[in-house]
């Protein structure tokens, strides 16, 4: 994948809540007393409770503000989602899916409205809920590890991983760059086997014994797979576990 322009982002360590406070609030350099401390303390656990697993990372930056369009899953907006650690389970966080950088960037607010953006870390990301939708970090030999969007359960279950590229923008020179449309390669996993799928043909041959009434179950829903929504997809995972 060629990509244009400057890296994807600038990234401080984010120690904690308390410490970045202390080193961006005004005033000298003197220690604050215990009472400044005990206030700051609060309005972190307040925020996150007292468990730092969740707001562990990396200060996320964005360094295409000037870029045309956006670099994220379905809007520039953080979302409430539900995010999946590897030593716990987050409902009701704020989450925004960068599909350029591919990473989840989470939104922690504290007791006062102030927010920062975090990027969480990869080696501790399983998963996360979004727009609806689920998603998860998954390995394949083929593949690598990558993020994916899941329909269905068990095998067998459709995957899609989503993109975004950045492209030179001719027509514009005060935003010489821009992102392309959220981009899609599609997967079925058969037998704890991943087959790449891009249109009714591909996919059925994920189900040699079967492939003849899958085909006719796409040309009777009129399923345009290249194209197809959740829930059709659904509908198809559905008909094809219950051939299995």
């Amino acid at each position: 994948m060629h990509r244009f322009g400057p890296s994807i982002m600038k990234s401080l360590p984010l120690l904690t809540f308390s410490f970045f406070i202390l080193l961006s609030s005004p005033g000298d350099s003197q220690d604050p007393d215990a009472e400044s401390v005990n206030e700051l303390n609060n309005s972190f656990h307040k925020a996150y409770g007292p468990d730092q697993n969740l707001v562990c990372g990396l200060r996320y930056y964005n360094k295409h503000k000037r870029y045309e369009g956006h670099k994220f899953f379905m809007e520039d907006a953080f979302v409430k989602g539900k995010l999946f650690l590897e030593k716990g389970i987050y409902p009701d966080v704020f989450l925004k899916y960068d599909l350029y950088g591919q990473q989840l960037i989470l939104r922690s607010t504290d007791s006062d409205d102030y927010y920062n953006e975090i990027i969480v870390t990869d080696s501790r990301l399983k998963g996360f809920e979004l727009e609806g939708r689920t998603f998860r970090k998954l390995y394949f030999p083929e593949t690598d590890t990558l993020i994916f969007q899941v329909i269905g359960q068990g095998d067998p279950v459709c995957l899609y991983h989503w993109e975004k590229e950045v492209i030179q923008n001719s027509f514009n020179l005060n935003r010489p760059f821009k992102f392309t449309e959220m981009m899609r390669k599609s997967y079925v996993v058969t037998n704890s086997s991943l087959h790449r799928f891009k249109g009714a043909r591909s996919f059925s041959k994920s189900f040699p014994d079967h492939r003849a009434q899958v085909m006719k179950y796409i040309r009777r829903e009129k399923i345009r797979l290249s194209k197809a929504g959740d829930t059709e997809m659904q509908g198809l995972i559905n008909y094809c576990s219950k051939l299995l």
